[in-house]
């Protein structure tokens, strides 16, 4: 899907999530990512933590910069990058 809209959640902000559960399983830690919150009422985060040597770094950055069109995008360099 390139376009999904229930309870104002977005393809681009399931995948920033995505990222934000790769990044706590690379960190093997709990991360909180509550941007969305009712203060920050669906505010895009301004800052991340560095990726430097994080195990998918790369794919954690893109994912948190909304630079996967969709899911189908981000499951093929996903593949490549693990093969």
């Amino acid at each position: 899907m390139d376009k999904v809209c229930d309870n104002d959640l977005t393809t681009k902000i399931e995948i920033l999530h995505l990222g934000w559960i790769i990044y706590s399983i690379a960190k093997w830690s709990v991360c909180p990512f509550y941007f969305f919150d009712k203060q920050h009422y669906m505010q895009w985060p301004k800052e991340f933590p560095p990726l430097e040597k994080i195990f998918c770094g790369s794919i954690i950055d893109r994912c948190w910069h909304g630079e996967y069109v969709n899911m189908k995008e981000l499951q093929i360099e996903a593949h490549e990058a693990l093969d």
